[in-house]
């Protein structure tokens, strides 16, 4: 199976239930995708859990977690240039542009603001899978 017809593995890591169901059906309303496996996580330590078990393409990750910072979590993964490094897009309603600046420096690859336009989501995940 070539790498665009495989579903992109993407593990979504957001404590609130409403707000994975909505990263999810955005997710899956991407046509263009051709396709997901979609993994969520409550807490920091079901996504470490996750991270080695599923090793996903991309994380979606929630900043504040009951457990901890999701930035913790993107701090652990591999180092950018890795090839088993997932793109991880840090999510938070903390929109300063400090908030911004230090989620990037632990380790995202980019930053939403929470509210996000699914579009913008659905685009940076198109070109994750078409990068691969």
């Amino acid at each position: 199976m070539t790498d665009e017809a495989r579903p992109l593995r993407i593990l979504v890591v957001e404590d609130e239930g409403v707000n994975r169901a909505l990263l999810r059906a955005v997710i899956r309303s991407a046509t263009r995708l051709g396709g997901t496996e979609i993994d969520e996580a409550a807490t920091l330590s079901d996504a470490r859990r996750l991270v080695h078990e599923r090793a996903p393409e991309v994380v979606i990750l929630d900043v504040r977690l009951p457990d901890g910072s999701g930035l913790e979590l993107a701090r652990e993964l591999p180092a950018p240039g890795d090839p088993t490094r997932p793109h991880v897009i840090v999510m938070s309603a903390s929109v300063l542009p400090a908030d911004r600046t230090t989620a990037l420096e632990a380790g995202g690859d980019v930053f939403l603001g929470k509210p996000f336009l699914p579009r913008d989501l659905i685009e940076l995940l198109e070109g994750v899978a078409r990068d691969r």
